[in-house]
């Protein structure tokens, strides 16, 4: 017997078998928002309302007060519990004097008595059936028994949308064999032996990791070689199947991370480091290719039309790189041609254009970086930004610990520690390309002059803040952005070739043979050149730490990046415990999608990072790009498959994007004359966002199909006969007397409607007294008050 249901259906059928062995009716209504909000509007004076009911606007808090209970009931907390927590705050002392206490009591009340209504009118609302299930399933354990006897196997889907209340559901139906599968992302940083320096009574000491608790305050780069304190906001703490690598330097610094965390990185610039690597170079609207150098930087900058370069892997010998360049070439598909066309190259640019087109090299290049290990997302080098002829490459630069603000008395005292700095982030581009420009100005920011063309710079020290700007302007003028830190002011070994200082951030996967992690060596932080990598998998206790301000901290002497944000929500805390409760579970990352081509994944996933940074993804510093596998295990033919067109159509309203679409089905069919009425559909997020489209296909003279999973009850003649009956059982039936108005017979103007609706809510009438005041509301034109007064006399 397989049941597939959402938590709230299988809630529901277990509690209208169930519901009398608590003291619920079998019987019961489930309440949507509207009727919940309908219910206390009706019964406010039952609710013993103070500072929640404002005599000017009686109704003002309904909502957020039922926002509230409902976020109550995701955490299962219940009535009893709201009142038992508020009746204890009486007794503590260390409440404010601003009558929060009293705030707090009004509102458990209020719930008590809403959960008091909901029952007394044979009612739950979608809160209440996830609680009710898991209160019978807590105190009727012959019942649990028979679910879990019935449900051998449990799958849950979307995992990360699930609240407390239902992950205590799944937990106890799950249990004693725990056959449990769900949905899940993690990852973290170090294990639990590394070293961290804090500072402690004014001395400097070092505990590990697993010991440092929020709160402590540890030693921080600040930048420019300069070291400062920092708090600890949080302790993250995981068990996990990881890839532990671990990193030494040449002055013996060592440390152990997994191998998503961010680092700190350094590409010197001076050549010929002892190593030959395998890289990949990325040219914008042509793609990548593959090479071997022993200066990335250099390669890059005679490779002028390229924007990017990123070591995969660092050899001792040039043999030994040319072996695994020609091996990665055949095996991905991946070209070696150089991308600008020289006098000694054979393949010019239009004919290594044509090469990009028959080879799928977007596709190979992701199963490459899976297969590596590497994230193409974070190169060791990108060209400067340029604006020439056609090309043009815009770098957004996002600097953190840009300012520390060392006061003159620091510098004169020769203090080693900054100790009260005020830290501040940089976001800043330069740029000379008009359109750019433009882009820019009408989006609302301001720019300033430069010696080249215009730049745009703001500062803050809220680095979360100018994370979620450089994403918006990445969007707007389609550069890159480059997230940097000037940690280190000297290299450990001097020299007089000329130098880098300012390091990426990057996970530690990217990271190469002879490129330098910034390490402290006495009172300051240098760069060391990394010797030896070596990566292992194990089962292991790895911790990270969230750092105020500087959101970095300095482990086993070397500096490194910290968790930014903070978890959110009840999704990524049962992600969490997940691992916890179920610590013998396996994880399997999915990233191959069978359904679609790879430019439908790639712009797909380009269009949710702009989510960035409220998402488990970034949250947890993993990649889940998605790696096409259309055609790939199937026969010949379904490899041949090649992906089709994909435009963008942008459109300043829902009417014109309408227009729009059916001007582009008449195209088509126009410059295609094989295709018919079967090749097109229109795909929408909810049924009732397909209404403008049809309309529009009803009047263009086009056939259509209209496919839905909502049956009788969706449709609107049928909602229109409902809000007919709803009026005869009640006239001040608010919802149904708004869908009355707005049929299309009566022909009502919205703007009157609208007016007629904000005069009963500035009033807290309902609509339909609102109709009996009609000539007291301002506005409303002679017709709609003749239609108005003919419903009325119905």
């Amino acid at each position: 017997d397989l049941w597939i249901s959402t938590f709230h259906s299988f809630c529901e059928r277990i509690l209208r078998d169930y519901a009398l062995d608590i003291g619920l009716p079998a019987n019961f209504k489930i309440l949507d928002n509207t009727a919940g909000w309908l219910l206390i509007y009706r019964n406010l004076d039952k609710f013993e309302l103070n500072y929640y009911k404002p005599l000017g606007n009686p109704t003002k808090f309904i909502q957020a007060l039922i926002s509230h209970f409902s976020h109550c009931k995701d955490q299962a907390i219940y009535p009893e519990d709201y009142l038992e927590y508020a009746e204890k705050l009486k007794t503590r002392d260390d409440m404010p004097e601003d009558h929060e206490s009293e705030r707090i009591k009004e509102v458990a009340g209020a719930f008590h008595a809403y959960q008091r209504l909901l029952l007394e009118n044979s009612s739950l609302d979608f809160g209440d059936l996830i609680n009710y299930c898991l209160k019978i399933f807590q105190k009727r354990p012959l019942i649990l028994k028979k679910y879990r006897e019935k449900f051998k196997y449990i799958l849950v889907d979307e995992f990360q949308d699930t609240n407390w209340a239902q992950y205590e559901l799944i937990k106890i139906l799950a249990e004693p064999k725990n056959n449990l599968t769900v949905c899940a992302d993690d990852d973290q940083c170090l294990p639990g032996d590394s070293k961290i320096d804090f500072l402690e009574g004014g001395k400097i000491m070092s505990k590990k990791i697993k010991n440092i608790k929020a709160g402590d305050k540890v030693l921080t780069a600040v930048g420019k070689g300069h070291i400062g304190i920092a708090k600890v906001s949080n302790v993250f703490v995981r068990n996990k199947e990881a890839k532990i690598l671990t990193v030494k330097t040449e002055n013996g610094y060592s440390i152990s991370v997994t191998d998503n965390h961010k680092m700190f990185c350094c590409v010197p610039r001076t050549a010929r480091q002892g190593y030959h690597y395998v890289y990949l170079m990325f040219r914008k609207n042509l793609g990548w290719r593959i090479g071997v150098t022993d200066d990335l930087i250099l390669r890059l900058r005679l490779e002028r039309s390229a924007d990017k370069i990123l070591a995969m892997r660092a050899f001792n010998s040039d043999s030994e790189a040319r072996y695994h360049e020609t091996l990665w070439s055949l095996k991905y598909g991946i070209p070696t041609s150089c991308f600008k066309s020289r006098e000694d190259i054979i393949i010019k640019e239009d004919v290594l254009a044509k090469l990009y087109k028959e080879i799928d090299v977007e596709n190979n290049i992701q199963r490459l970086a899976q297969d590596l290990n590497i994230d193409l997302d974070s190169p060791h080098y990108c060209l400067d930004a340029v604006n020439r002829g056609r090309n043009v490459r815009i770098i957004i630069n996002l600097q953190m610990c840009y300012r520390n603000y060392r006061s003159k008395a620091h510098v004169r005292s020769g203090k080693t520690l900054l100790l009260n700095g005020l830290i501040r982030h940089k976001l800043y581009l330069e740029t000379s390309d008009k359109q750019t420009i433009k882009k820019l100005e009408t989006a609302g920011y301001i720019l300033h002059k430069a010696k080249k063309g215009m730049k745009l710079s703001i500062e803050g020290d809220n680095i979360k803040d100018l994370e979620e700007k450089a994403r918006v302007i990445e969007k707007i003028t389609g550069g890159f952005i480059e997230y940097k830190f000037n940690v280190a002011s000297k290299y450990s070994k001097s020299s007089s070739a000329a130098r880098n200082y300012m390091s990426l951030i990057m996970p530690a996967k990217n990271l190469v043979l002879g490129h330098y992690l910034p390490v402290k060596k006495g009172a300051e932080i240098i760069y060391d050149k990394i010797i030896s990598i070596k990566e292992v998998d194990k089962k292991i206790k790895v911790y990270d730490l969230e750092i105020d301000r500087t959101h970095n901290f300095i482990a086993n002497g070397v500096v490194v990046h910290n968790s930014i944000y903070r978890w959110r929500g009840a999704s990524f805390t049962n992600i969490v415990n997940f691992k916890k409760d179920f610590p013998k579970a396996k994880q399997i990352s999915l990233v191959r999608n069978y359904r679609s081509c790879q430019n439908i994944l790639d712009l797909a996933y380009k269009f949710i990072k702009a989510n960035d940074p409220d998402r488990l993804e970034y949250v947890n510093k993993i990649s889940k790009k998605l790696v096409s596998m259309v055609g790939k295990p199937a026969s010949a033919k379904a490899s041949a498959r090649q992906g089709g067109i994909i435009e963008h159509i942008q459109a300043e309203s829902l009417e014109e994007e309408v227009n729009k679409t059916i001007k582009k089905i008449l195209e088509i069919q126009k410059s295609d004359k094989d295709t018919d009425y079967n090749d097109f559909a229109i795909l929408v997020r909810a049924n009732d966002a397909a209404n403008p489209f049809i309309k529009a296909l009803e009047r263009a003279g086009l056939p259509y199909q209209f496919l839905a999973s909502k049956g009788l009850y969706s449709k609107p003649v049928v909602l229109d006969v409902i809000s007919y009956f709803k009026l005869l059982d009640n006239y001040h039936e608010s919802p149904a007397v708004y869908r009355i108005l707005n049929l299309p017979f009566l022909e009502i103007p919205p703007q009157d409607i609208m007016k007629l609706t904000q005069y009963s809510h500035k009033r807290t009438k309902s609509l339909y007294e609102a109709m009996e005041e009609l000539p007291l509301i301002p506005g409303i034109s002679s017709k709609t008050q003749e239609k108005i007064v003919s419903v009325l006399s119905l």
